[in-house]
């Protein structure tokens, strides 16, 4: 089974959110797209969103019309601050023989180096780097993992 897992705030889910899950899901053909609304962003200065409940919701709603796109309790529901190794060493644990992929953004991978435990999660995951206008891709981190 191949997972893709997309993290953050998602305050709100955009179409930004969907177009990229749809170009990873038929790109890398994918069974599930995880969207992992955080409880919490660690890397996020401004805590000012909308509460994880509500954010879940509006991403429940917005990918209902997509087939195996998922929306994900596993942040929202420890009701604090997770970091993205942490989710991925339980995803994995939870399915054991899945091949995943962590999706992020090229805004997200320039500070990649500077995420807890950051070079676990190329044992965990798949990094797929999604193009964000304004953010251009870090050359100097491509020796890891990156498909």
């Amino acid at each position: 089974m191949r997972i893709a897992i997309l993290g953050g705030t998602f305050d709100p889910i955009h179409n930004g959110h969907l177009a990229a899950a749809q170009s990873v899901s038929s790109a890398f053909r994918t069974n599930e797209f995880h969207f992992v609304p955080a409880f919490t962003a660690p890397h996020k200065q401004s805590q000012d969103t909308v509460s994880a409940f509500h954010r879940f919701a509006m991403i429940a709603l917005a990918i209902a019309p997509f087939d195996g796109f998922r929306v994900s309790t596993i942040e929202v529901d420890s009701m604090e601050k997770r970091y993205t190794v942490e989710t991925l060493e339980r995803m994995r644990s939870e399915c054991p023989d899945g091949e995943f992929l962590f999706v992020l953004g090229t805004d997200m991978y320039r500070d990649f180096e500077t995420w807890k435990n950051y070079r676990a999660m190329f044992g965990l995951a798949h990094l797929v780097v999604v193009h964000r206008p304004g953010f251009t891709f870090r050359e100097d981190l491509a020796p890891y993992r990156v498909i």
